[in-house]
Formats: structure tokens, sequence, C-alpha cells
């Protein structure tokens, strides 16, 4: 069983960070594309060892056979997405993050969404955070962080101009008016952002597909088949698979597929944090303009260490 201590630093690498600092950690499990890349090792260091996944009992009756044409192993998985990915042009996709114990702020943002409560307040602390995301291929996206039910952020990106609300505003410029709209260029951000809407929003986009980060040492890797599942009223197989970090901390990866190849979901999980990342819809007619009114903030007027970056 892994320590505390154990679980802390690989937090802490996983976020390219030094210290005791659970919102970087949880910056990593943000992007699930980021951590899969992390689970590859880094130029060096030594690189992360794949390691079987665990062999279900012989006689759960969750493990089912591979369907006839279903991908072996991790690489032919990424290459049919990465080919499926090419015909996209929008999706809708909702990310969970669980087991983070991250802060957040005492209200929420009244006017965000039509959903929206400003009586719903979120908890200090969340064990569950979610962010939604529209993507209109190539350059646009939006993207809103709830907490306890309640909209807490709100981002929009246009090619590399980004502009954020709520929260993600405070993180980014401390003391800024949480109701107003900040704009920044996207290589202001850093790539270690605490706050987890602009961690999602400061990573390259766009990325590819959601399993393009795939390492090297990971794509022989045989999968185990886990069975249909049902995502968004579609019919999707799951695969699994797992990884060692340079800690020797095992990551169980998990894949899910619809007929067309295109992702249903992909998960992570390391111990009691995990994240993933749900493909609810594609192909659909968005429109993602920039707020009506903004305020330009340059990179020489944030913090000269700001929160993430340490």
């Amino acid at each position: 069983m892994r320590s505390a201590e154990q679980t802390r630093r690989v937090g802490s690498a996983l976020a390219g960070g030094r210290g005791p600092r659970p919102e970087a950690a949880l910056a990593a499990l943000l992007a699930v594309p980021l951590l899969l890349a992390a689970c590859g090792g880094g130029s060096g260091g030594q690189a992360a060892t794949a390691v079987p996944p665990t062999v279900a009992a012989a006689n759960s009756a969750t493990t089912a056979a591979a369907p006839t044409g279903a991908p072996r192993t991790v690489g032919e998985l990424a290459d049919r997405v990465d080919a499926a990915w090419a015909g996209v042009r929008s999706y809708r996709s909702v990310y969970t993050a669980e087991g983070t114990g991250i802060p957040v702020p005492a209200a929420a943002l009244p006017d965000a969404s039509p959903a929206a409560s400003p009586a719903a307040s979120p908890p200090a602390v969340v064990d569950r955070i979610e962010i939604s995301r529209e993507v209109l291929l190539p350059d646009r996206q939006r993207q809103e962080r709830r907490a306890g039910g309640a909209v807490v952020s709100e981002g929009v990106a246009i090619g590399d101009q980004v502009f954020v609300r709520g929260a993600a505003a405070e993180a980014l410029l401390p003391g800024a008016d949480p109701a107003a709209w900040l704009a920044v260029d996207r290589a202001a951000l850093g790539p270690a952002a605490a706050d987890p809407l602009l961690a999602r929003l400061a990573a390259p986009f766009p990325a590819g597909s959601p399993t393009a980060a795939v390492p090297d040492n990971l794509r022989p890797q045989e999968l185990r088949p886990l069975g249909p599942v049902e995502v968004a009223g579609r019919r999707c197989e799951a695969y699994g698979a797992a990884n060692t970090t340079e800690l020797g901390v095992r990551i169980d990866l998990t894949f899910a597929i619809d007929a067309d190849d295109r992702p249903c979901f992909v998960e992570t999980r390391s111990g009691s944090a995990g994240g993933r990342e749900t493909f609810a819809a594609y192909d659909l007619p968005l429109t993602i303009e920039p707020p009506a009114a903004s305020t330009p903030v340059a990179a020489s007027a944030l913090p000269a260490t700001p929160a993430g970056r340490d």
C-alpha cells in the first residue's frame, strides 16, 4: 500500500511541482492526455514502465471477451481513435475529478448560465470537481467549472486568446473582480496553473485526439476488454490498461470507444484520486464567441510567482 508521502510526491511529480501542492497535483489530473503523457516519463528521467493490468477473478461477470475487430493493444486503440478524430468538427465533454480536496470560492457566479443558482454556494473544500467543455474545432472552446452544483468559473478560448472570469480570474490576478472578464494570452498562463480551469485552458490547443499523448512505452501493452457500457445513449466498448510512474506508483487507465472509434470516455485513476472525461455529443451546431467586454491583462501585469508556478 502506498504511503501518504508517496502519494503526495506522485501528485507533485505529475504536476511538475516540488512541494505538497494538492492543487498542483489536481492540475495534472485535470487534463487526461497530459496525464497519459506524464506516465511516459520525460527527457532526462527514467521512463515509466508499463505493467500488466489487474486481472479480474475467473468468476467475474464484468470481464467480457473482446468483440470481433476490437483493438488488441493500447497503440492500436490510439491509432483508431486518432483516425476517427480527424472527422470530428465539434463536441461537448464533461470532466470530473475526485479525491482532490481543492478549495473553491464561497460564492457562485450569479449569471453564469440559466442553470447556475446564486444560492448554491459551494463548500470550502470539495471532493469532486466538474468542468464542462464545448469545442468548435479548430481553435474555439468554452468551459465552465462547477463545484457543489454551482458555476464558479468560466473560460473562453479563441486561438491563443483566453478569457476568464470567476475563481479563475481571481487565481490569475489576485484582487480581480470575479464577475468581470479578463483577457490574457495563453502563453502567460503557464503549464502548471493551479486553478483547475486555468490548467485546462493553458494546455496546448488543439491537442489532437484524447489518445494522441499515449506514450510509446504503453503502446504495445495488450488491452483488457471490460465489456459494453452505455454513455450518453451510445453503446461503447471499454478497455483497461495500466502504467507506473517513475516513483513506482500504478496508474490505471480505462478507454471507452463507440462503434465509430470515437471516444466515449477516457479515465485515469491512482488510489483515491482520478479523473474521467466523458464525450457526451459530437458534431453539434455550436457558436463560440468572445465575451462582449473584457479587460486585457499583459503577462507583465501578472504576479511574479503565480499560484501553480512556484
